[in-house]
């Protein structure tokens, strides 16, 4: 396709993403910190229900992690082929000896 070089490029705007939205929301809102290495910091200097909070932003992402493994797991891997391990193995070993 041959455009003319007069032509301008479409100029549509693509809406902000989820974590763009609660990042321009959160932040001026409730000083929103996401990033658990951000919010160790202040915690430890403000201590108190900052800290009693922390754990929270360590072990939920770890945990989420886990779980979308164990998901990824289930649904979207591949099956192996059983039989043809099966048939890998003996020919593995018959070729060793």
């Amino acid at each position: 396709m041959i455009v003319p070089s007069h032509a301008s490029a479409p100029t549509t705007r693509t809406p902000p993403t989820r974590a763009a939205r609660i990042h321009l929301i959160g932040i001026p809102v409730t000083n929103l910190s996401v990033n658990p290495a951000l919010s160790t910091g202040p915690a430890l200097f403000v201590g108190g229900w900052a800290l009693q909070q922390l754990w929270l932003f360590w072990v939920a992402p770890l945990v989420g992690a886990v779980l979308s493994g164990f998901a990824y797991r289930a649904l979207a891997e591949p099956k192996p082929d059983v039989a043809g391990i099966a048939t890998l193995v003996v020919t593995a070993t018959t070729t060793v000896r």
